[in-house]
C-alpha cells in the first residue's frame, strides 16, 4: 500500500488553486479593495492569521507579537485604478519590548485633490502563552473635504493568534470595535478571522472571512511561496470585493523589497511598492 504525506507541498498547492477555482471565481464582484500595503494587496487581504510581515498588523494588530526584530516600512500606490490623482500610502513601525510585549505603529493616507482621509494606530501586543498573542490598537482617523472642513474620531482594534499546530494558526480580529462616527457617518467596522498553514519548503497557505457592517460577508484565498533564498512569491483571489492579486517580496539581509498588484473589473489594475528595514 501507497501513502500519501498531506503535508506535500506539491498536493496542498494543486488542491489549493482548484479550490481557488471553484469557489471563489463564479462570484467576483466588479470592483477592487483599497488595500495599502504590498502583502496585503498581493493576498487579497487574507492575513488575519499571518505574521511573517510587520504589514499584517494593519489587518490583525496581533501580528506583530512573533516578531523577534524591529521593523520599519513604507509603501505607495500610485494612481493606477482610474481615478485621477489618487494616491495612497502607508507606514509600519514594529518593536518587540521582550519576549512577552511588542509594541508598533500604523499609519496610512487615502484621497485626491481636495479629499484625503487618514488614520494612524498605537498597538500593544501581549503574549500570556508561547503559542497565544492578544493585542489591542488605539487609533485616530481623520477625514478632510475642501471647502467643508475636517473631522477626527478614536477607534479601537483588537487581535489575537493561535497556533493550534506546528503548521497551523488561527488569528481573528475586529476593528473598530466601538463602532465610531465621524461626520455622521459611520466608521466601516470588520470582523474577521482566519487559518494559516504553513507547509514544507515556506509555502503558507491562507483563508479569510470577514463581514463588513452593512455589507455582505467576503472570503479571500492567498498562498505565498519562497522558491529561492530571499524571495517570496504571492496570490490571492478574493469576493468581498472581487480582486485577483500578485507580488512578491525580496528579502537582502536586512532590508525588505515588496511589490503588490490587483486586478478587479472595472477598475482594471492597482500596483503597491514599498520598501522596509530591520533592525
Amino acid at each position: 500500500m501507497v501513502t500519501t504525506n498531506l503535508l506535500n507541498r506539491s498536493h496542498w498547492i494543486k488542491g489549493f488553486t482548484l479550490l481557488l477555482h471553484i469557489v471563489l471565481a463564479p462570484c467576483l464582484r466588479a470592483q477592487t479593495a483599497m488595500l495599502a500595503s504590498p502583502p496585503e494587496t498581493a493576498l487579497a487581504g487574507s492575513a488575519v492569521a499571518r505574521v511573517e510581515s510587520p504589514w499584517f498588523a494593519r489587518i490583525n494588530p496581533a501580528a506583530v507579537g512573533e516578531t523577534r526584530a524591529g521593523a520599519l516600512a513604507a509603501s505607495f500606490a500610485p494612481s493606477s485604478i482610474g481615478i485621477a490623482g489618487y494616491r495612497e500610502g502607508a507606514l509600519v513601525m514594529v518593536l518587540p519590548i521582550d519576549t512577552i510585549w511588542h509594541v508598533a505603529a500604523t499609519a496610512a493616507f487615502t484621497g485626491v485633490p481636495g479629499y484625503g482621509e487618514m488614520e494612524g494606530s498605537m498597538i500593544a501586543a501581549c503574549n500570556p502563552a508561547p503559542q497565544v498573542t492578544i493585542a489591542v490598537g488605539v487609533g485616530l482617523y481623520s477625514l478632510r473635504i475642501r471647502d467643508y472642513g475636517s473631522a477626527m474620531a478614536p477607534t479601537i482594534d483588537l487581535g489575537a493568534t493561535a497556533r493550534l499546530s506546528e503548521q497551523i494558526r488561527f488569528g481573528c480580529a475586529m476593528r473598530n470595535l466601538a463602532r465610531a462616527r465621524i461626520a455622521g457617518t459611520d466608521i466601516p467596522q470588520r470582523v474577521g478571522f482566519g487559518f494559516a498553514f504553513e507547509v514544507e519548503g515556506g509555502t503558507i497557505l491562507s483563508v479569510d472571512a470577514s463581514d463588513e457592517l452593512r455589507r455582505s460577508a467576503a472570503v479571500s484565498l492567498a498562498i505565498s511561496t519562497s522558491p529561492l533564498a530571499g524571495l517570496v512569491i504571492r496570490g490571492g483571489i478574493g469576493n468581498g470585493p472581487g480582486m485577483i492579486s500578485f507580488g512578491m517580496g525580496y528579502h537582502l539581509n536586512d532590508i525588505t523589497l515588496d511589490y503588490g498588484g490587483a486586478y478587479g473589473s472595472p477598475l482594471g489594475f492597482r500596483h503597491v511598492v514599498g520598501a522596509g528595514m530591520r533592525f
